[in-house]
């Protein structure tokens, strides 16, 4: 077992009143151990401790040194000095091939629990033996209990003496020793047990867990196995965080979970993160979307749009810099699934790879921005190009436009979204002083290029090429 244990055996004669001669041993996760002082035409008694030196199980008894038929025994390991709990763990004994091989007895337990979440408040549960059914038609209703899962007495003293957040940033995973016959592990803050998984099946999901203050706890459970000592094998159930936040851009990161309303991100940002850096994230409600919210940390930035987070791909997204100039700047984010955990990771927009670029091939000055969402207008001069990024990915991926030198101010939009097959005729969109402006559509690579220009196709269909031709 990956746990510190200390076992104790003792020979017990036939004569009334003889005293016991008593051994007692410590061992290390996966130390081995010879007991020479028995005598094996003697009752060996066995004890094993675990929980703390007084949490001592009853005595198993050896007569003639020989393990029972069955070749296994559970013993009961209590967790306290009350002895009021306990837990089951197997007693597994191997009998030597040939005359004068010792017995070896291996302590083993089938399903261990590696946590690397950490978080305090957070409790795992197992399911116990089944309790007495009521009938129906159908047949036998079963209810199953759940019981909590034990921590060891060093770790709880951990828990006491260290912060929240050395905790979580650790990223060491503690092993926990499940009760030999558990079938079920489930989670709990406050509330009963949830998200049951079972130990019958291999395989990844995640699960969530309400705290007591209406936080969620967003996890990844995982199922592997292993094969110890003895050709035992062992199921280790992973819990990993199911969202972890990395930044790969060059700027410091506010994050939190989008709100159905914006609320300040200065007043409480739910994690700050520095360039080259990640961490475990969960949200603060259960009842709202997988959304992010990020804003650059400094001065005049504005929060970003909702960005979603609970799709694999890879997305790009506005942020805007009011002070000291208007500025508009692309970032890029990607949500990438590993065993249960998504891994969501912000990066700078590469300009020569921007996932749409926008061509101004006109006389005008046209003002653009994405249709509906609350964002002020970009400027574009005439025979200029820019990357362009939608600053809500949630919204509907058409462009507002117009010309900031007409007097009854028109505005038009044009529906990229429609245009995913990189192509779309010249079409006129009816703005323009000095000329009619069209727009056209065309892919270049990984870019989708929105053209505007003058007039019907004249042979500059290539714009969108020849710029390809220069990145």
């Amino acid at each position: 077992i990956p746990l510190m244990f200390e076992i104790s055996t003792s020979s017990v004669g036939q004569v009334h009143g003889s005293r016991p001669e008593t051994k007692r041993v410590r061992l290390e996760p996966g130390g081995r151990e010879a007991v020479c002082a028995v005598s094996l035409n003697k009752t060996i008694m066995l004890g094993l401790a675990v929980y703390g030196p007084q949490c001592w199980s009853e005595r198993l008894a050896l007569k003639n040194g020989r393990p029972p038929p069955s070749g296994q025994v559970h013993v009961k390991v209590p967790l306290d000095d009350a002895r009021s709990h306990f837990t089951r763990l197997k007693l597994v004994f191997r009998s030597g091939s040939g005359p004068g091989e010792p017995l070896t007895m291996v302590v083993h337990t089938p399903a261990w629990i590696v946590d690397h979440v950490r978080l305090p408040g957070l409790r795992f549960m197992y399911s116990v033996q089944a309790s007495k059914s009521q009938s129906t038609h159908a047949g036998p209703l079963t209810r199953v209990r759940f019981a909590p899962v034990p921590e060891p007495p060093f770790e709880r003293q951990h828990q006491q003496h260290h912060q929240v957040r050395d905790i979580e940033d650790s990223g060491e995973g503690r092993v926990l020793l499940l009760d030999c016959e558990a079938t079920q592990v489930g989670f709990s803050s406050h509330h009963p047990a949830s998200g049951a998984v079972s130990l019958a099946a291999l395989g990844s999901c995640t699960t969530s867990v309400q705290g007591p203050l209406g936080e969620c706890f967003d996890l990844g459970v995982y199922l592997v196995d292993r094969v110890e000592v003895c050709d035992l094998a062992v199921k280790v159930l992973r819990v990993v965080p199911r969202f972890i936040i990395v930044n790969e851009t060059d700027h410091v990161l506010s994050l939190q979970q989008a709100q159905h309303q914006r609320i300040s991100m200065l007043e409480s940002p739910q994690l700050q993160l520095q360039p080259q850096h990640r961490a475990p994230f969960h949200r603060t409600a259960a009842n709202l979307p997988y959304q992010l919210e990020a804003r650059v940390v400094g001065s005049g930035w504005q929060p970003s749009g909702r960005l979603p987070v609970d799709s694999v791909g890879e997305y790009t997204f506005q942020m805007i810099q009011e002070v000291p100039v208007h500025a508009f700047v692309n970032f890029r984010y990607e949500v990438r699934c590993v065993q249960a955990t998504s891994f969501i990771i912000f990066r700078n927009e590469n300009r020569r790879l921007a996932a749409f670029r926008i061509v101004n091939r006109t006389a005008e000055d046209l003002c653009l921005r994405q249709h509906k969402a609350e964002v002020p207008f970009l400027d574009l001069v005439p025979h200029a190009d820019l990357p362009f990024a939608f600053y809500e990915p949630t919204l509907p991926k058409r462009v507002e436009v117009m010309c900031s030198s007409e007097r009854n101010i028109i505005s038009r939009t044009v529906d990229i979204e429609r245009c995913t097959d990189g192509c779309h005729p010249r079409t006129p969109l009816g703005i323009g002083i000095r000329a009619q402006v069209h727009y056209e559509v065309r892919r270049s690579g990984p870019t989708l290029v929105l053209i505007f220009c003058e007039g019907a196709s004249d042979g500059r269909h290539h714009l969108a090429d020849d710029w390809a031709s220069q990145r």
